[in-house]
């Protein structure tokens, strides 16, 4: 997760620029981290990782700070009393123990950091879309400056406030999605795909959905 000055945004890595970063989520990671203060302090000069288990953390923590500094940590949980964590100061050497909700960062990862609903293209940054269901492919062109649309070159009335519901309902069924997980390396079966839309946006460029069964 990296801070971007342009735009006062924190945001992940580019391979998930198609997600929406939450960014309340990230502040109050952040908030969480800044306030956590140690239980107990048990050694400074650690160095013995496989005492507490430590050679096999649960999870370890990069702080880069704009002046070069960094501050790193690792933690794994206590087996005697998982309420608590153990805590390695990495520059310091510096073993201390903590609350382990206070170490979740630790064990996070991108899915906590995103919107759990994905948006696949707003309806009024788009000029139209062609969608394909089970082989059918269907053709629609929409301006909702003007709320005229059509499918197939045949017009459909949206100039109402009835009609137009209909139709952003219809669109929102495919196009907003709750998601559940996170797997970026997973490769669909082209021969699962049930519904596959291609967005025309307004600048002229396209964007692709696919959504395959499981």
């Amino acid at each position: 997760i990296s801070y971007d000055d342009a735009t006062s945004f924190w945001k992940l890595d580019k391979k998930y620029d198609s997600l929406t970063t939450d960014q309340t989520a990230i502040t109050a990671m952040i908030n969480e981290l800044v306030r956590t203060e140690a239980e107990d302090l048990m050694d400074e000069n650690f160095t013995d990782l496989a005492k507490y288990g430590l050679d096999k953390p649960d999870g370890e923590v990069i702080i880069e700070g704009k002046d070069g500094t960094k501050r790193t940590f690792t933690t794994v949980t206590n087996e005697n009393d998982p309420n608590y964590s153990y805590v390695l100061i990495g520059e310091d050497k510096q073993l201390e123990i903590y609350l382990t909700s206070s170490m979740e960062v630790a064990v996070s990862t991108p899915f906590d950091y995103i919107s759990h609903t994905l948006k696949a293209a707003d309806m009024y940054s788009i000029k139209g879309f062609d969608i394909e269901i089970d082989g059918k492919n269907n053709e629609f062109t929409i301006d909702t400056d003007s709320k005229t649309c059509t499918m197939n070159g045949k017009s459909l009335d949206i100039s109402n406030s009835e009609g137009y519901m209909l139709f952003q309902n219809f669109y929102d069924s495919f196009s907003m999605m709750a998601i559940d997980g996170l797997d970026i390396d997973a490769k669909p079966d082209d021969s699962k795909t049930v519904v596959k839309v291609t967005y025309h946006n307004s600048d002229d460029t396209d964007s692709e959905l696919s959504i395959a069964q499981d």
